[in-house]
């Protein structure tokens, strides 16, 4: 936005000199300042840079690069940008107030006149994607490249630049943009079943799905150089006031650059690329029975013609060499057999022209809002969205391994050979909308779903909520032999292995499985319907949760022993009085408490816990719960809930 509207280009004709105002609590402005100027910027520093793991000759380098790319200095953002600190009532320009009245709600008033505002959403809700994306199944192939993205950010009819890769059944993102949730439902793809996440560099446009990323039921793999990560993490933690935020999150795995990485076989080589902030291109690469195939994925490259004119001979000064230059042209042109080339344009963005001799099988040009012209059409094409470049198919199928990853997930002290009887039951496509199980329908199956995300439908409730794959539907009603109390139905392509409840019903029988799942299924029922673990209510990870904790009921008027260690409380069922120092709180069926001691592993040493009336509380410990982000990300935001509303109050 600050380019486009020429604020960050000396003597651009956009610019009048008038800032926009960012308005808030004062850390939040603090932290905002400093997302948008690690996104603009990146490392700043020599210093920072050697920190992220280049030498003193790559970091000279790559800083007179970089402050060619700034115009020659690294600037204040507030040279830029106006701030209205508010706590209560601010006047933002001209006369017109803004006084904020609770979390989120805010009144703006001028001359006598007022309206409110309020940001927050209803339990439930989420921001609808700007674009219709429809619905696609996707096949899980050997090697295959789905088209996720091909627009710059601005384009209000397509996801940003962005590749998903399908390697032996698994799913690995390039990049999360925006809407990034919306993206994989379209795809039939749910967050759960991502295993890792390629990062390109932190701009906003691949960047701003990180979150989205959370709400998983496992760690997702994270893969860059050090210096991206660097910078990600810098500009990630100023969003979320985390430290270290991608390790709490994610499991990070560091790529090294200018060589083949291994990952279970499928091969990656960043490669270095131009750009205001650290950025890498990926070269992808599986073997095959007819050699190696190969996937360059190259966003936001700079044009030949902008890195010719930064060639100087001037030691110490911003620009580069010769040399550099070279090899970046080089790089550009390593072939490929299907190769993403970012064509944005302008100062910071690449071209077509320059891949006019490039002898890659096949060229998508992307990164654009606009059609390509008839230049452009000679050197590549244009990708749609949900568009599959197979590179080796798949010949063996898939979804039954991953059936059987998700049962032995479920039944973790079980040998595979116990779950035969279960896999050889059929598997089942839905289309989205199709109804999988209806309330009141015969319960002599289930399904445990394989691919795809599933509404859930039930009466009495003021949201629906979604499963991810992995997840059993309608699993209880079949091994009690109850009617169906709840509809399920295909949000996007769904898979799903159809169990009879007859075979169920005997692996539990012969396993010793039948009252363990009878008790903990209605724990995890029980779970699922508190909102810290809606998310991911129906996953494997949850049921094993509640195999590992044991709820004690206590009578009313009663004080609760916290005992030692980092935990929350959970009250299943009653009402508890929380006390410290400072405040005196309700905690009510279906809600928690202590999340300092998840937090800041600090307690008030004056906290006390009494039951209202007769509850029955669970403490759940950090150990069980510090691998499943979607958890461990509703705790932060209880936690900054709680500190701002007890603040206020």
């Amino acid at each position: 936005m600050l380019y486009r509207q020429g604020m960050f280009i000396p003597n651009h004709p956009n610019n009048k000199g008038q800032k926009p105002i960012l308005i808030g609590a004062k850390e939040q402005i603090n932290g905002q300042l400093n997302y948008i100027y690690r996104g603009n910027y990146g490392l700043t520093s020599k210093k920072e840079m050697i920190n992220a793991g280049l030498t003193m000759a790559q970091a000279e380098e790559q800083m007179r690069l970089k402050l060619k790319f700034a115009f020659g200095e690294i600037k204040s953002l507030k040279m830029f940008i106006d701030t209205r600190p508010i706590e209560d009532e601010v006047e933002i320009k001209n006369g017109v107030k803004l006084r904020r009245k609770s979390i989120n709600i805010f009144e703006i008033s001028y001359q006598g006149q007022n309206v409110e505002v309020d940001l927050n959403l209803a339990d439930g809700q989420g921001y609808e994607s700007a674009y219709p994306l429809g619905f696609y199944r996707i096949l899980r192939e050997h090697f295959a490249i789905i088209h996720s993205g091909e627009g710059d950010g601005w384009d209000i009819n397509n996801p940003c630049m962005s590749s998903v890769i399908s390697h032996d059944g698994d799913i690995y993102l390039i990049d999360a943009g925006p809407n990034i949730k919306n993206t994989l439902h379209a795809l039939g793809i749910s967050i759960n079943e991502v295993k890792g996440i390629f990062h390109t560099h932190c701009h906003d446009d691949h960047f701003a799905g990180l979150t989205s990323l959370l709400q998983s039921d496992h760690k997702i793999e994270y893969y860059a150089t050090q210096p991206v990560r660097t910078t990600v993490e810098m500009k990630l933690s100023s969003l979320v006031k985390i430290k270290n935020v991608l390790n709490k999150f994610f499991h990070v795995k560091e790529l090294k650059q200018d060589v083949f990485n291994n990952i279970e076989g499928l091969e990656v080589k960043p490669i270095f690329s131009p750009h205001p902030v650290e950025n890498t291109m990926f070269y992808f690469r599986v073997i095959s029975e007819n050699g190696y195939k190969s996937y360059y994925h190259m966003a936001d490259t700079s044009r030949l013609e902008v890195l010719r004119n930064m060639i100087t001979k001037k030691k110490g000064t911003p620009g580069i060499t010769g040399t550099f230059y070279d090899k970046v042209k080089k790089d550009y042109l390593i072939p490929a057999d299907i190769k993403k080339i970012d064509i944005g344009g302008a100062m910071i963005h690449g071209c077509a022209e320059d891949f006019k001799e490039d002898k890659s099988l096949k060229k998508i040009l992307s990164h654009t809002g606009r059609r390509l012209n008839n230049e452009e059409k000679e050197i590549g094409e244009r990708a749609t969205f949900g568009q599959v470049d197979v590179l080796i198919e798949s010949h063996s199928y898939s979804l039954y391994r991953f059936a059987s990853l998700y049962l032995k997930a479920y039944f973790p002290e079980l040998d595979n050979g116990q779950f035969k009887d279960i896999l050889n039951c059929p598997i089942q496509t839905f289309s989205p909308g199709n109804a999988i199980l209806k309330k009141g329908d015969n319960n002599n199956y289930f399904y445990l779903s394989i691919l795809g995300t599933t509404e859930v439908i039930e009466k009495g409730s003021e949201s629906n909520h979604f499963l991810s794959a992995g997840s059993m539907i309608g699993e209880m009603s079949a091994l009690l032999d109850k009617k169906r109390e709840k509809t399920y139905i295909a949000s996007s392509h769904v898979s799903a292995l159809k169990i009879s409840a007859t075979l169920y019903r005997n692996f539990a029988k012969e396993n010793n499985l039948l009252e363990e799942i009878k008790i903990k299924r209605k724990l995890k029922s029980l779970l699922g319907k508190m909102w810290l673990f809606r998310e991911v209510a129906m996953s494997p990870s949850i049921y094993n949760l509640c195999k590992k904790i044991s709820p004690i009921t206590i009578e009313e008027n009663k004080k609760i022993q916290i005992p030692k260690g980092r935990h929350i409380c959970m009250v299943l069922n009653g009402e508890i009085e929380f006390k410290d120092s400072k405040n005196k709180i309700i905690v009510k069926k279906l809600e928690f408490c202590l999340e300092d001691l998840i937090i800041d592993n600090v307690l008030d040493p004056k906290t006390t816990l009494k039951t209202i009336k007769q509850s029955t509380i669970c403490f759940l410990p950090l150990k069980l719960i510090k691998d499943i982000p979607a958890v461990m990300w509703k705790i932060q935001e209880f936690y900054n809930h709680m500190r701002f509303k007890l603040r206020k109050d």
